[in-house]
């Protein structure tokens, strides 16, 4: 795994480096610009299809500071959180080496988390596992993470072949501040190899893709005379009671994922007209377990994801674009509960597995169109983009046995503006955005026997009335870019961007506020 970071941090310096040489001024909307005519690098994970986009290249880096404050949110997710961050990404077509395409990344960030509840496991509690230790104790959490990967792609092979490899690295780790206590780490490694049969201004594309994901921790109590209540959750309301620190439960969990998929495209590519067509799969499984020399399966999930999408990118004039994307997508986790006997007749003693059976689905099925306008104003950047996006989301949880069932569909509508004012070597972007969550439908059924219990009362059902809560959100986004400070090709830019999402029809049991994301950028383009 070493190696492995050695080398993807090889190649992401070599993507950002090598790419400074010979481009146009850079700035934040010419690289947003870019990225958007880019159809191949922004909307798909086949990296050879990429050489079809003629992007050039490009590097940034910057810092960031971020904030988040407010009650409008999940239970598990923090009421007031900061943090800050780096990151650099960049590359393009190489002449140096034959036309080929390089690209790579590297980000880092560092959170504080603060009074977050109902998790004593994960990193990220809402990424699918109903398998966790949920506790009550209002919680910080300190969160870390970097994250870095690259694109390569061959020049044009024979006038029609093109390959190509993605490769990403993640590493992450997330200490609670407050018994029980679980220092979680996380990593993750893709590997997605594609290519591309290109024939005139047809191509078709086709990828493989595997990933590998561990996250493991133990919840243990720095004062060791107090033992701490637990839930060890198996779905939203369905646990069983026990205690950190008295021997009752474990507080180890061991995850691990792996998952295989894959992706087939269709592109176009005319005078002024650029298609691309792609659908992807992709099967998950992920295994919990509770010690790491003599396991007790806790838990499987099996993950099936589907999606598909149309991009279209029309160049109606030489100052004037559209682009279009529709957009399907569908997860379904089975939840995969187990009976197991501890068999002590062995020289070996271990947990046998009596019978196991699906007790829970979780499904997400999204529809989503998004509509863009550019005028470019005679650079290459932009003067004004303009935006309309609808999003439908359907969400359906089922627990078989007693049988509980919770179904939230939501509508949403976001209109955006940007306006790019440029004076000589100064720019100066200004933009507003607003959006409106209007609930469809939404019902919950729980026959369980824990209807009185504290995880059930504030996180399930507050979970469920925050889902279906109508809600508008506004925001805005202001930043300032000088051209020419490093070198003839580079900029500075200072970037804030401020977004706040209000609840509008909150039940008295959850009288919902608000919820508001700030974050500041500076740093360079290149």
């Amino acid at each position: 795994m070493r190696n492995i970071k050695y080398t993807l941090t090889a190649l992401v310096l070599a993507a950002t480096v090598t790419s400074a040489v010979a481009q146009q001024a850079s700035s934040l909307q010419s690289i947003e610009r870019k990225k958007m005519e880019s159809l191949w690098f922004s909307n798909s994970n086949n990296a050879a299809g990429v050489q079809l986009d003629q992007m050039g290249r490009y590097s940034q880096l910057g810092i960031n500071y971020n904030s988040t404050e407010g009650d409008f949110k999940r239970t598990q997710l923090g009421e007031n959180n900061n943090g800050y961050g780096f990151s650099t990404d960049g590359g393009g077509v190489m002449d140096n080496l034959k036309g080929m395409f390089l690209w790579g990344y590297f980000d880092y960030s560092r959170e504080k988390v603060r009074d977050a509840a109902f998790n004593a496991s994960l990193i990220d509690p809402l990424r699918g596992t109903p398998f966790y230790i949920a506790d009550q104790n209002l919680s910080n959490w300190i969160h870390q993470s970097y994250k870095l990967g690259m694109k390569g792609a061959t020049p044009v092979m024979g006038d029609h072949w093109i390959v190509g490899l993605g490769l990403d690295y993640e590493n992450a780790q997330g200490a609670k501040q407050m018994d029980p206590r679980p220092n979680v780490q996380m990593s993750k490694f893709v590997v997605t190899p594609s290519v591309v049969f290109k024939a005139g201004k047809h191509a078709v594309g086709a990828n493989f893709e595997y990933f590998s994901r561990r996250e493991d921790g133990t919840a243990s109590n720095s004062i060791s005379l107090t033992s701490q209540p637990v839930w060890e959750v198996v779905a939203p309301g369905f646990f069983k009671a026990g205690e950190i620190g008295s021997g009752t439960l474990s507080g180890l969990r061991d995850y691990n994922a792996n998952s295989l998929g894959g992706g087939l495209q269709y592109s176009f590519s005319g005078d002024a007209l650029t298609l691309l067509v792609e659908a992807n799969y992709a099967f998950t499984v992920e295994d919990v377990n509770n010690n790491y020399t003599q396991p007790k399966i806790i838990g499987t999930t099996k993950e099936n994801v589907w999606d598909a999408s149309a991009n279209l990118k029309w160049a109606m004039n030489d100052d004037n674009s559209l682009f279009a994307k529709l957009q399907y997508f569908n997860r379904s986790i089975d939840g995969i509960e187990y009976v197991q006997v501890w068999d002590s007749s062995h020289e070996v003693s271990e947990w046998i597995v009596m019978s196991k059976s699906v007790r829970s689905n979780f499904s997400t099925e999204q529809i989503n169109l998004d509509l863009d306008y550019m005028n470019i104003g005679g650079s290459n950047a932009y003067s004004w983009l303009a935006g309309a996006d609808v999003n439908y989301e359907k969400l359906e949880d089922i627990y078989y046995l007693p049988l509980s069932e919770q179904t939230v569909e939501n509508l949403s509508f976001k209109l955006s503006l940007k306006k790019n004012f440029t004076f000589g070597e100064n720019m100066i972007l200004v933009g507003v955005n607003g959006g409106l969550k209007s609930n469809l439908d939404g019902s919950h059924t729980y026959t369980g026997i824990n209807a009185d219990s504290k995880i059930y009362t504030d996180m399930v059902l507050r979970d469920f009335n925050y889902l279906i809560n109508d809600a508008y959100t506004l925001g805005g986004e202001l930043s300032y870019t000088r051209q020419g400070v490093v070198g003839e090709n580079s900029s500075l830019f200072v970037k804030a961007t401020l977004d706040h999402s209000k609840a509008t029809s909150c039940p008295a049991a959850y009288p919902f506020g608000s919820r508001t994301w700030l974050m500041v950028k500076a740093g360079l383009t290149f």
